[in-house]
């Protein structure tokens, strides 16, 4: 032990008389920690931990091939398509991100949100941690109003309260009815950024005086699709 501090002590001299070889040392011991940190979070988050659905393996995103772009959305004659025709697909199901205004919880706050028919939960395999989720129903007019908030936004904006399922929560001043609470683990496909909660919305064009179009038209792209392929063709 004694020629071991004697060892340090040395080095600890060495390193003092030449300040500009130190520096040099330390800043590429830095970056290279640094580096390898990020590689291995990134190595971590895509490769090594698995994804939170059940049957990971088995959840398939489907994106579109048209004029000009090799990757865009799919429309919604197009999902009829796969659900009619696709023999080896479960739970066709799309969703499209956004945003809204929720009131009735202290301050206005704007919050992520993501639209979602309702066979999304069954194709990713997620169970509410209370209520339920959406129904077929709800993907008909005049049933679309309600929403699912997220763990953490029951948590932060309602003081984790029980009681707010079978409640209205106003989403851009429009009456929701809360029906379920989703776990916190949960993640949109391919969106990095977590969702706050899921809102139901119906098959059908946003009374936007930008546009006309409907949504039953095969030109009109919004959804990002995602479906289940059955266990039969996936073993």
């Amino acid at each position: 032990m004694t020629t071991f501090f004697q060892d340090v002590r040395f080095a600890i001299r060495t390193l003092v008389k030449q300040p500009g070889f130190t520096l040099v040392a330390l800043l590429t011991l830095a970056l290279g920690i640094g580096a390898n940190t990020a590689i291995f979070s990134i190595i971590d988050a895509v490769v090594l931990r698995p994804l939170p659905y059940h049957d990971p393996d088995r959840v398939v995103m489907m994106w579109s091939h048209w004029t000009n772009w090799t990757k865009t959305w799919v429309s919604e004659p197009e999902l009829a398509d796969y659900r009619a025709q696709a023999t080896s697909l479960e739970h066709v199901s799309a969703f499209d991100t956004t945003s809204f205004n929720l009131t009735g919880a202290g301050d206005a706050v704007r919050v992520a949100a993501a639209r979602v028919q309702a066979p999304m939960f069954d194709a990713l395999g997620v169970q509410p941690i209370a209520g339920r989720v959406f129904t077929g129903q709800e993907d008909q007019p005049g049933h679309e109003h309600v929403a699912m908030l997220s763990e953490g936004l029951w948590r932060s904006q309602f003081g984790s309260d029980p009681s707010i399922v079978g409640r209205d929560i106003q989403l851009d001043a429009v009456p929701h009815t809360v029906v379920g609470i989703l776990p916190a683990s949960l993640r949109i496909p391919l969106d990095y950024a977590r969702r706050t909660y899921w809102r139901r919305s119906v098959m059908r064009a946003p009374p936007s005086a930008r546009s006309t179009r409907s949504l039953e038209s095969p030109r009109w792209r919004r959804w990002t699709a995602c479906w289940r392929i059955r266990r039969r063709i996936a073993g």
